[in-house]
């Protein structure tokens, strides 16, 4: 996120980051010291309208939202598809929210490669997420997928890179 609103900063784009915190009007407190310009900020993951109208907003005033899409939240929404060989799940919020924004969807990631340098990507994943009403489900579902597949693949290509907390594989 840090490399992010460096480049936010320079290129004057606000950087909204939806995290799963109850902390995150703290953290914007540091945030603030460290950035007064305000080019990065963190919101707490909200459910209903309110949320939805205000990453409407951010977006459309040309804003970038991020939002991890590799870990289910307190509110449960997910699929299950295939990940390193295994059933795992995966949240479907992300692919939601940007169906109903009809906006671009990037991927980003990190890779560090030598002491002091890491290589940023950021690669298109969709012009627009769409979900038609007949066949919601499976779209929603091919298209985690393909996210799952692309992350498997970024974890394959740098394994050393890829430190994993979270039990994608719990079944619950």
């Amino acid at each position: 996120m840090y490399a992010m609103r460096a480049q936010g900063t320079e290129e004057a784009l606000p950087l909204h980051a939806v995290v799963y915190t109850k902390h995150a009007a703290r953290i914007n407190a540091v945030l603030e010291e460290i950035d007064p310009e305000g080019h990065a900020k963190l919101l707490q993951m909200g459910q209903g309208v309110d949320f939805m109208l205000r990453i409407k907003e951010l977006v459309e005033d040309g804003g970038i939202v991020a939002i991890l899409a590799d870990r289910v939240g307190s509110d449960d929404r997910a699929v299950t598809v295939e990940f390193f060989g295994a059933p795992a799940r995966f949240p479907t919020g992300p692919f939601i929210l940007a169906s109903t924004l009809k906006c671009p969807v990037y991927l980003t990631y990190g890779l560090y490669r030598d002491p002091d340098l890491y290589e940023l990507h950021c690669e298109p994943f969709a012009d627009v997420i769409e979900l038609p009403r007949k066949r919601r489900q499976e779209a929603l579902q091919e298209h985690v997928q393909r996210y799952a597949s692309r992350l498997e693949a970024i974890a394959r290509s740098a394994p050393d890179n890829w430190f994993n907390f979270y039990d994608f594989w719990r079944h619950d």
